[in-house]
């Protein structure tokens, strides 16, 4: 599948997911006036990397490659963007937001990651892989991964951070404490980010309980917002 944008860069041979997640960073990318050449030409090699290391493990990107979303491109935009020094995110996985992550911090020549997860297994096409498995030994002096419930090992940090993103639980209850943990550490101008908002209304409450909180990017399931004071 190719991709030609208005502006009239071209991108070929995407699968599905690439193309998901390269729209969605054309749309946002223009509607913040965040849009950048260079960017979604490395969201498109990025998207192969990722093809290829899963043809490679697995034998094919089939089914799989759907796992690249519109949300792990939002989260390079943002990264880009914003240029934090400590990002957290909890939930792991294969890896392939961490990947995002790290490869926008990489790009931007700075910043660490600290990754939080249950447990560190993840199956695929009946074969068991380390969480994160798909991140590359070139991204992982940015990374700490850190194999602990988010309720403990969030407790652990005490440093200031730059950006947080959920992925893990997704009970109302467990996305608002991780949500308010972030508030609390976030430094001012911070990113908060969530997935699968649409599972209950804790991101909703949180908006509205939280007026130091503005809401930047809002789609039917991925909720961004920046923290603006204290």
């Amino acid at each position: 599948m190719d991709i030609t944008f208005k502006n009239n860069v071209k991108i070929e041979n995407t699968t599905p997911g690439m193309a998901w997640s390269l729209i969605t960073y054309y749309y946002w990318a223009g509607k913040l006036h965040l849009f950048s050449d260079e960017d979604i030409m490395d969201l498109a090699s990025t998207g192969s990397e990722i093809s290829k290391k899963l043809v490679e493990n697995l034998g094919t990107n089939t089914g799989y490659f759907r796992s690249i979303q519109g949300k792990d491109a939002l989260l390079y935009m943002l990264i880009r963007t914003y240029r934090p020094e400590i990002c957290v995110e909890t939930g792991i996985s294969a890896g392939f937001s961490t990947y995002y992550i790290l490869k926008a911090l990489e790009k931007n020549g700075s910043g660490t990651l600290i990754s939080i997860d249950i447990k560190d297994e993840v199956t695929m096409a009946n074969k068991k892989f380390m969480a994160g498995w798909l991140v590359p030994d070139n991204l992982k002096n940015r990374w700490q991964k850190v194999i602990e419930s988010s309720d403990i090992a969030l407790t652990a940090i005490s440093l200031k951070i730059d950006f947080f993103v959920h992925d893990s639980m997704h009970s109302e209850e467990y996305m608002l404490r991780e949500y308010l943990w972030a508030m609390e550490h976030l430094n001012i101008n911070g990113i908060l980010a969530s997935d699968d908002i649409d599972w209950n209304d804790a991101w909703k409450k949180f908006i509205r309980q939280h007026n130091n909180f503005k809401e930047m990017i809002k789609t039917p399931t991925f909720g961004v917002a920046i923290k603006k004071y204290n």
